[in-house]
Parts: C-alpha cells; sequence; structure tokens
C-alpha cells in the first residue's frame, strides 16, 4: 500500500503543477477595436475607435456589455467653373456616444444588438472665390445634437484574442436644423483587442 502511495505522488504533484501553470480559459471582460466606416450622408468616409466592456452575463451564451465609441469624418471638395477654382468645402464631423449591448455566443459568432446615447458634432466651411481672390467670402455651419441610436452587428472570434466584426447603426438626431437630414445609417468593419 505504501508502494502505491509514493508512484501516486508524482502524478498528483505533476497534475497539479499542470493545472496551475496552464493559462486558465476565461472571457475577456474588456475589449479595444478599431473600425472603417461608411455612412450615407456627407462626409461619408471616416474612422471609428471602441472600448467595451462585458459587465454582466445572465445565461451562458449571452453577455450583457456597454460601449463607448467615436467617430470622425472629414472631406474636402473643391468648385471649379472651367478649370478654375471658384470655391472649397471642408465637411468635418467627429460624434461620441455610450451603448448597452446584448451579445449572444454562438460558437465563433458573436452577434449583437443595443441602443444608446450620444452628441454629434457637424461642421461645415465654405470659402466662395469669386473673380477677384481678395474678396473670398468664408461661411462656417456648425451643430452639436445629441441623437438616439439603434446598433447591430457581429464579431468573428477565429483568434483568441483578436476578432474581426461588422457593425450597422442607425442614428436619430434631435434638434438639427443647420442642415437638411435628421437621421442617417452607418455600417463599420474593423478589427478589436479583446483583453
Amino acid at each position: 500500500m505504501r508502494h502505491t502511495e509514493i508512484h501516486l505522488l508524482p502524478a498528483v504533484v505533476f497534475l497539479i503543477l499542470t493545472l496551475s501553470l496552464t493559462p486558465q480559459i476565461s472571457k475577456a471582460q474588456w475589449s479595444l477595436g478599431v473600425s472603417y466606416e461608411l455612412r450615407d450622408e456627407e462626409p461619408k468616409n471616416g474612422f471609428g475607435a471602441r472600448l467595451e466592456r462585458e459587465i454582466l452575463t445572465p445565461f451562458p451564451s449571452i453577455n450583457i456589455a456597454l460601449k463607448a465609441h467615436f467617430s470622425f469624418f472629414t472631406e474636402e471638395r473643391l468648385t471649379t467653373v472651367n478649370g478654375i477654382e471658384t470655391g472649397r468645402f471642408d465637411f468635418e464631423t467627429y460624434d461620441v456616444g455610450v451603448s448597452g449591448l446584448l451579445i449572444f455566443n454562438i460558437g465563433l459568432l458573436r452577434p449583437y444588438a443595443g441602443i444608446g446615447i450620444g452628441l454629434d458634432n457637424t461642421s461645415i466651411e465654405s470659402f466662395s472665390l469669386p473673380e477677384s481672390q481678395d474678396n473670398s467670402v468664408r461661411e462656417d455651419i456648425k451643430s452639436l445634437d445629441a441623437y438616439l441610436l439603434a446598433t447591430a452587428g457581429a464579431y468573428i472570434d477565429v483568434f483568441p484574442f483578436l476578432s474581426p466584426f461588422i457593425d450597422f447603426r442607425f442614428t436619430q438626431l434631435s434638434g438639427r436644423d443647420e442642415f437638411d437630414y435628421n437621421s442617417y445609417n452607418r455600417v463599420s468593419a474593423g478589427i478589436s483587442l479583446r483583453f
């Protein structure tokens, strides 16, 4: 009997050391991502960043998370008549927001949906250049608006801590009087680092 205990002791020690030195597989709590974004209003192309935190797991396959996002869009447009520059428009938009997400864990795919709020800051600077460039006219239009958003998308977990994602966001602005639109859609694709 004593001889059997001596042979089991190294196996037990090996098992304990193996389990303690092996990294434990756990769900990442934080996520940091970057994206390229397209929207249906000017300016159309931009970049985004997001920070996400999983806060609750009510069921094994469902997570609740909070996401903060930042997006920046810029575009410059020249107007010409007979090859002569007659004006320039500089569009610039950035927005920040937070949203609550419901994330479903389905194997490698993690679809999500959520709602949130944010602020949209849009400015347009226009320069009109009459025939005499000394009399240029500059006009600035700026708008800071609150918005509500609905979002849906999916992460694809092909790597342990790196997940490509696609995101669709519908934004409804409030109080926008300076521009001819008060809602827009956005599609973004990017990559997210989970830690």
